[in-house]
């Protein structure tokens, strides 16, 4: 049988589903009513109930018969086989990769990797333990500050594909020979002008944890095997460019949080930080400034304080002169 008559048995046989208000019809006749040979029906319909109950439009009793499971179930089931008798597709879009936060337009609810998204993400929800369709290894790279009088703050990067403020850092490709090297090769390719130098620089292996979430590139629920790393260096500055943000360990810490407008993806961190001695916040700054620059950093990141300073040591001096002329 080809596919085009199939699919319009294949209608014909939802439209044969007794509305909510009916009496609910034994699988078989389904689809012997909508004209499938009688040595095909049964098995056909059971096909077609099996895969109608993911979508929860159908309920059936304890003799095997089904009917729609509501009204607005019903109306689903036409329109499917209109879908049907139409030819057409009911996801498209599959080629787009990231995949967006609500609220959704129109064109975002029937792209067919963001269904596949909410899908997954509706599987894990109902399930802790639901089981992975993708596995990934991942290397991370703290990078810590600490400016005088300021609380420890964490270097973070913008991912355009996931949306996302996250660690530098990212998968392991099939030629890095381990977590470290990875590591070195993502900070290269991610900080600007940085080249690792072994000299000055090194990695502390902080520890390696399992995170199991949704990716927000493939769709699927995926189990990130996590492996972190502490950046020290005798540097007197590390930036990440444009886009980079620093941002304290409890934001760090703080499931859905925001830095910027835009979420943080640092549940592997959340894990990671009872395993710590001191947690993130113990961990030393990973470069240490040149003396003399906390004013020059001052001067740019908090205006309003380091002109007070300046007027209040002005002040203090202009009194103290006078004193001494007087």
């Amino acid at each position: 049988m080809t596919a085009e008559p199939t699919a319009r048995l294949v209608a014909a046989a939802l439209r044969a589903l007794p509305r909510a208000d009916e009496s609910p019809v034994p699988v078989g006749e389904l689809c012997r009513a909508a004209g499938f040979a009688p040595e095909t029906a049964t098995d056909a319909a059971l096909l077609l109930t099996t895969f109608l109950r993911l979508f929860g439009v159908v309920s059936v009793d304890d003799r095997q018969a089904v009917k729609a499971a509501s009204p607005t179930a019903s109306l689903l089931v036409r329109s499917l086989a209109q879908h049907l008798d139409d030819d057409h597709a009911l996801l498209d879009n599959w080629s787009r990769v990231a995949m967006t936060d609500a609220p959704y337009a129109e064109q975002d609810v029937l792209a067919g990797p963001l269904f596949l998204y909410l899908l997954e993400r509706r599987r894990l929800a109902r399930d802790d333990h639901a089981v992975p369709l993708g596995r990934a290894s991942v290397a991370q790279v703290v990078i810590s500050r600490r400016r005088r009088g300021d609380t420890p703050a964490f270097l973070l990067l913008y991912d355009a594909k996931a949306r996302r403020f996250q660690l530098p850092g990212g998968h392991l490709r099939a030629d890095d020979p381990s977590s470290r090297e990875a590591a070195v090769r993502e900070l290269e390719e991610e900080l600007p002008d940085f080249r690792f130098d072994p000299r000055r620089d090194r990695l502390e292996e902080l520890g390696t944890v399992t995170v199991t979430e949704v990716s927000r590139t493939n769709g699927v629920i995926t189990a990130y095997e996590m492996t972190f790393f502490h950046l020290r260096s005798a540097r007197t500055s590390l930036e990440g460019g444009p886009q980079a943000q620093w941002a304290a360990a409890r934001l760090l810490l703080t499931a859905d949080a925001q830095v910027a407008g835009r979420r943080l993806n640092t549940a592997g961190l959340r894990m990671l930080d009872p395993l710590l001695p001191g947690g993130l916040v113990g961990l030393q700054p990973s470069f240490v400034p040149a003396k003399g620059r906390w004013v020059t950093e001052t001067a740019m990141t908090r205006p309003l304080e380091f002109w007070g300073l300046v007027t209040g040591v002005v002040g203090l001096v202009t009194s103290v002169v006078f004193f001494l002329l007087s």
